[in-house]
């Protein structure tokens, strides 16, 4: 928004994947796990410690990049929002 460097979109679809690919193969390595919607002001969604969901929004499942990004993630999430 402010200006920045040009990057070639398909290295930045490259990152977001092997990011996400990071997290489902480490998931189990974090302490914590935060994650946020950064498209306006950055709000969180979701927040994981060890195992257990602590905090979700209904909008965590909204985000595609969670519900098929974050698979085995966003089964907890749900989980948590079925109980809350």
């Amino acid at each position: 928004m402010e200006g920045g460097h040009y990057v070639d979109p398909r290295t930045i679809r490259g990152v977001y994947e092997t990011n996400l690919k990071y997290i489902n193969d480490f998931k189990d390595t974090f302490k914590v796990i935060a994650l946020y919607d950064g498209m306006q002001k950055p709000t969180l969604l979701a927040r994981m410690e060890g195992h257990q969901v602590y905090f979700a929004t209904q909008n965590a499942l909204k985000k595609k990049w969670i519900s098929v990004g974050l698979p085995s993630i966003a089964q907890k999430i749900s989980e948590f929002l079925k109980n809350h």
